[in-house]
């Protein structure tokens, strides 16, 4: 009679607690970041005169039904897009800084000078041309100075960015360390907290798009998290980290709470330090050479000519200024445009020998087998290239997650239907239960009605 009794019993709990598990997964069907749950059953029993006696049924545990690898592959790729994403807005704006519709195109302001040094060679002596040449020299400078200025703002906002994801990614890891505290004391008192799990995982998906890191859980699901192979989070402690920027030399170092520095790759914060330290500085660098390689070849063959009324030969540009920054023409030609030197001899002001031979630098090749005109326009190009080659890999990157996603919805997402077809079986058990709960207490009247 016992075993009747304390069997239907433990049926009847059973049941009540795989509906509530049921139920529970019901609600939050449409809750961001839910993962399905299950009562998971087991038989009780012993043996007696060597014979197995049942006892009924236990509900050992509450088991999250996710698919862990498929997480780290999420996670991987996550890393992967959260990179693409900014590497692609910053070369947005690289673009459109060097884009040819825009007036910033360097190429199309150095053939305006050549062509004026042209138009100069056949008429030396016209005041016009002269200020032709003069204004589309400006004009150039200008376009510089503009590429120089908008490659200190993009680095300025790439700054900030980086400020950004770094305050994003220290309050992920004390979200983390403080999931941990709680999944270390719930695991003390009453077992596995599923929720804290999501949450966790949820916090994990964030850390992905925000940098390149590798994290395990140990057999409480405290998470451990390693950035660039350092340690940055343990059970409840985590490190803090923080930026130590050089806009000289263009470094951008991450440093923790305990003295190392980091070396990030991978998510948002991978690429805006890539592109800080490594991709903004290369433009800038490609038309600092431009702007040198100009100053350099044509003050040699503007010293090499005359002026209208003059034996002396200057340069054209200012020699101190060879930067995008410090380009500069050279005081007194600023000054009196009679001084450009088109004459290749003293004294003849009809002479346009020097104009042409100015002139015929833009055909000379002196960046790497390349004119100053084909230098600037691969230069300009390059970003265009590089984001088409960035969305291509993003929309992969994406249909990579989408698919990796609707995986894991399969075993981690919400079924109503399955949920539905669940609780009417469980509430059928516990109809049972209770059905022979009530029988085994009129048996057990009908015993004593007998005494």
């Amino acid at each position: 009679m016992r075993e009747i009794f304390e069997s239907s019993r433990s049926g009847i709990i059973a049941a009540q607690r795989a509906s509530a598990t049921t139920a529970n997964n019901i609600a939050n069907a449409n809750t961001p970041g839910y993962t399905r749950q299950r009562a998971d059953l087991a038989p009780v029993g012993y043996l007696r005169n060597g014979q197995s006696r049942g006892l009924g049924v236990n509900v050992t545990q509450i088991t999250r039904l996710r698919n862990e690898r498929i997480d780290t592959q999420i996670n991987r790729q996550q890393q992967e897009l959260g990179n693409l994403l900014q590497r692609g807005r910053i070369m947005e704006q690289l673009e459109a800084l060097m884009a040819t519709d825009t007036g910033s195109d360097i190429d199309a302001r150095i053939s305006d000078l050549f062509n004026t040094f042209s138009n100069l060679s056949n008429d030396p002596q016209d005041f016009n041309h002269r200020k032709q040449v003069l204004y589309r020299a400006e004009s150039m400078i200008d376009t510089f100075r503009d590429l120089n200025q908008g490659f200190n703002s993009i680095a300025r906002k790439n700054q900030q960015s980086s400020g950004h994801s770094l305050d994003a990614i220290n309050s992920v890891l004390k979200n983390l360390a403080d999931i941990n505290q709680s999944l270390l004391k719930s695991e003390a008192r009453e077992g596995y907290d599923h929720t804290m799990k999501d949450k966790q995982q949820e916090l994990l998906n964030q850390l992905s798009n925000l940098v390149n890191h590798d994290v395990q859980t140990d057999y409480r699901g405290m998470a451990e998290i390693r950035i660039g192979g350092i340690l940055v989070l343990s059970g409840s402690e985590y490190e803090k980290i923080s930026a130590e920027v050089d806009e000289t030399n263009s470094l951008f170092r991450l440093r923790l709470d305990n003295g190392k520095l980091l070396q990030v790759t991978g998510g948002e914060l991978g690429a805006n330090v890539a592109m800080y330290e490594k991709t903004i500085p290369m433009y800038r660098e490609g038309i600092d050479r431009v702007a040198e390689q100009l100053v350099g070849i044509i003050n040699q063959v503007h010293r090499e000519g005359f002026g209208l009324n003059d034996n002396v030969q200057r340069d054209f540009f200012d020699p101190s200024g060879i930067t995008a920054a410090t380009i500069r023409i050279n005081p007194e030609i600023a000054a009196d445009t009679d001084k450009i030197a088109a004459s290749s001899a003293p004294g003849e002001a009809g002479n346009g020998l020097n104009a042409i031979r100015l002139q015929d630098i833009r055909d000379q090749r002196l960046i790497g087998g390349k004119t100053l005109h084909e230098f600037s326009v691969s230069l300009i190009s390059d970003p265009g290239y590089e984001l088409r080659e960035i969305r291509v890999n993003t929309d992969t990157r994406i249909a990579s997650i989408e698919m990796l996603t609707n995986q894991q919805e399969q075993t981690a997402g919400v079924n109503i239907d399955e949920e539905l077809t669940d609780l009417i079986r469980y509430q059928n058990a516990y109809q049972a239960s209770a059905r022979v709960l009530n029988a085994a207490k009129e048996m057990y009247d009908t015993l004593l009605s007998l005494v």
